[in-house]
């Protein structure tokens, strides 16, 4: 049996409001995750004991981390070579280099957690992903990663996974309510999913969306006015065509209202999807929003794509432009910074983040974690204030490393040169069939306590 440690540096804390290594706090207020702040400056390597390693992400990942009071947070399946187990992985670290970490799971199953967010008062996390062929929700606290309770989502003949999640706004008691968007598969359909989940676990309601017979997969989520905007990859199975999408759902009942198709640049299968995640961000300064998505093409020679479309208010194109970027790109997350936009993506397995003007001219492409890699697999970068912090995992080791976001500088950054075009656009609208309800059971869940130790900076 192997044998991995838990190497973490210790790394200078620099005006956080929130003493490194103190208590973890009580019933705090409200928490701005937007003006973070975290300070701190570092790169680190961690890896933990036993023979555990961290399962490549499919791209459904929605952060890589969430902070909250100076403590980071993030969460990550890993799986057990020698026994076939797969186990989720929620860990906590400080400027201080201190570090909490427990996997939750139970022998003979399957708890993959793909995403996660905070709640309000920064009490506790949400996850979601799979447990075996459902879908799985559970409820952390932050504090000492004890599970308050897990629930799992089944269907028939669909293998049900969340991948994106975000926290409803706060009803009159304080409570909060999360919504979930995944998939719900099997060999012949790939249909969306969506779950609205209280505070105490209860599901209110689940819903699966489908127009046509196309395969709807890897969905972003976010909250529009009155209305929850999944976003996610279509594929028209009939014509043999490829659209980026947006299903606008109701979060009170789930009823789908309108489905907007927008096609990838070609259309057809001679520039295809590139699978990864679809996403969806608001933007501040002009309103509306920004969409990302991935591309691929077999000839004549291959390569990979990055997509950015900018939408209106009302979900109509502004613009979309493509990025080759010298590697196999996938598309993780945009960003809206002070200057235009920021689009995590990898190259090749390499955690990169190109940045454009306001119309998404292109300004810069920076690598980072670029050498002594073998099997890397990139989340999408969290933006933490003025900061953005990159996750990589390969193996046994997870990587976090901090980077500025105006600038995109960092010690181990490697530039490379990107092109960029334009592309119109047009929208087309559908009415997706939709389908209600799915089998609910409590999964309760053993927490396995992980003992970290620290070591120096890591640059790779």
């Amino acid at each position: 049996m192997r044998t991995h440690h838990l190497r973490l540096p210790l790394f200078a804390c620099l005006g956080l409001t929130f003493a490194c290594g103190g208590p973890e706090p009580v019933d705090p207020p409200e928490i701005d995750q937007t003006a973070s702040p975290l300070t701190c400056a570092f790169s680190r390597e961690i890896t933990f004991s036993g023979a555990w390693d961290f399962l490549p992400s499919n791209g459904g990942a929605q952060e890589a981390v969430v902070e909250v009071l100076g403590r980071l947070h993030t969460v990550a399946p890993v799986w057990n070579g020698a026994t076939g187990d797969f186990d989720t992985l929620v860990l906590t670290t400080n400027c201080a280099g201190t570090v909490g970490a427990h996997r939750l799971g139970t022998p003979g199953a399957e708890e993959v957690a793909d995403a996660f967010v905070v709640s309000h008062d920064g009490a506790h996390l949400i996850l979601t992903g799979r447990v075996d062929d459902d879908l799985w929700i559970a409820k952390i606290r932050v504090s000492d990663r004890t599970p308050i309770w897990s629930t799992r989502v089944a269907n028939a003949g669909l293998q049900l996974r969340g991948q994106a999640i975000i926290r409803l706004p706060s009803d009159s008691t304080g409570a909060d309510d999360y919504l979930i968007a995944g998939s719900a598969a099997n060999t012949s359909v790939s249909q969306l999913l969506a779950t609205r989940v209280s505070d105490a676990g209860a599901i209110v309601w689940t819903r699966r969306y489908q127009v046509g017979t196309d395969r709807h997969e890897m969905p972003g989520l976010i909250m529009g006015p009155n209305l929850a905007y999944i976003a996610t990859t279509s594929i028209d199975t009939t014509l043999d065509t490829r659209y980026y999408s947006i299903h606008r759902i109701r979060v009170a009942t789930g009823l789908a209202t309108t489905a907007y198709y927008y096609p990838v640049a070609g259309g057809g299968p001679a520039l295809d999807l590139a699978g990864g995640p679809a996403r969806i961000a608001s933007v501040a300064k002009g309103g509306g929003y920004i969409g990302s998505y991935s591309l691929r093409a077999a000839s004549p020679t291959p390569y990979g794509a990055a997509a950015l479309l900018r939408l209106d208010d009302n979900l109509q194109p502004v613009w979309e432009r493509t990025y080759e970027t010298g590697g196999f790109t996938r598309a993780l997350a945009p960003f809206e910074t002070p200057t235009g936009f920021a689009l995590s993506h990898t190259d090749a397995g390499i955690s990169a983040i190109l940045q454009t003007d306001g119309l998404g001219n292109f300004i810069q492409n920076n690598h980072y974690l670029t050498t002594g890699l073998t099997d890397p697999s990139v989340a999408p970068a969290a933006q933490l204030g003025s900061q953005w912090v990159l996750r990589t995992v390969d193996g046994p080791s997870m990587m976090l490393t901090s980077v500025d976001a105006p600038s995109g500088s960092f010690s181990c950054r490697a530039p490379v040169p990107t092109t960029t075009g334009a592309v119109p656009r047009t929208r087309t609208s559908h009415t997706p069939t939709q389908w209600v309800g799915g089998a609910v059971a409590a999964h309760p869940i053993n927490r396995i306590a992980e003992t970290p130790t620290l070591l120096t900076n890591i640059c790779r």
